[in-house]
């Protein structure tokens, strides 16, 4: 019996051993972590794509976090509000921006999180952080795209 249970352990430490080096493989990848005083986290991910930049902001709230009875919906909407323009980029100025980029774009809102991701050349970085960071902070909420997008 003594032998079985040994027997046992010694099968089982190099099956623990494998699954703890599958878990360290999660994601592969080598990154840099920097917290900012504002909350925002900005993980940077080296590629051996030197001249692309694939950007993904996520906002950590989604349709979990819509408590009101009978009311929800506000995090697509919202979510959709983003690409309406801003203060400083209208909505048809922030499309040719993104087209003179290359730039292919996308969102979506999940129950814990809305996600805006955008793959461009990184010449266009500047301007397009730029852009990102005025919709984050000076979102316009003109009447007709509220009307338009609550339909």
């Amino acid at each position: 019996m003594r032998l079985i249970i040994i027997l046992s352990l010694l099968i089982c430490v190099p099956v623990m051993a494998l699954a703890q080096q599958k878990s360290r493989k999660l994601f592969p990848y080598n990154y840099t972590t920097d917290d900012f005083p504002n909350g925002l986290r900005l993980i940077t991910v080296p590629t051996d794509y030197p001249n692309l930049v694939a950007l993904y902001i996520v906002v950590q709230t989604g349709s979990r976090n819509e408590v009101e009875p009978g009311k929800s919906g506000f995090a697509h909407f919202f979510e959709h509000m983003m690409f309406r323009g801003s203060e400083n980029y209208t909505a048809d100025q922030r499309e040719a921006i993104f087209k003179r980029a290359g730039a292919e774009t996308n969102a979506y809102t999940s129950d814990d999180r809305t996600v805006y991701h955008a793959t461009f050349s990184k010449d266009d970085l500047d301007e397009i952080m730029k852009m990102e960071a005025d919709r984050f902070i000076r979102l316009k909420y003109a009447l007709p795209e509220f009307q338009t997008e609550s339909l």
